[in-house]
């Protein structure tokens, strides 16, 4: 395989940014905020979205290539939720989930 194709796993013990978006749910939302990350040198590690009652909670995990755009990301996801009427938390942090406890279990009940 070629260097210039190769690509490695994204570096899971960097500084990354957790965007959190809650609000009421509209068609185009994913896509507003991922063309304003488009700009930036992030890499999506996770995506996790759920609606109830209409209304929208999701999870953006990025991984920074470049940590000195984070004030410029920042700024741009607020502005891009801001427009769409949506609250947004971003919280700096290293790498993705924490390991979890050995012997704990996650049980989901569908009805």
């Amino acid at each position: 395989m070629n260097s210039a194709t190769t690509r490695l796993p994204p570096q899971l013990d960097g500084p990354t940014l957790l965007v959190s978006v809650t609000g009421d749910d509209a068609p185009g939302i994913s896509a507003t905020i991922f063309e304003a990350l488009r700009a930036f040198h992030v890499e999506v590690l996770d995506v996790e979205q759920a609606v109830l009652r209409e209304q929208l909670n999701l999870a953006i995990l990025l991984g920074l290539n470049h940590p000195d755009e984070q004030r410029a990301i920042e700024d741009a996801v607020a502005g891009a939720c801001i427009h769409l009427g949506l609250r947004v938390m971003v919280t700096p942090g290293i790498g993705d989930n924490a390991e979890r406890q050995k012997g704990r279990l996650i049980v989901t009940m569908l009805a």
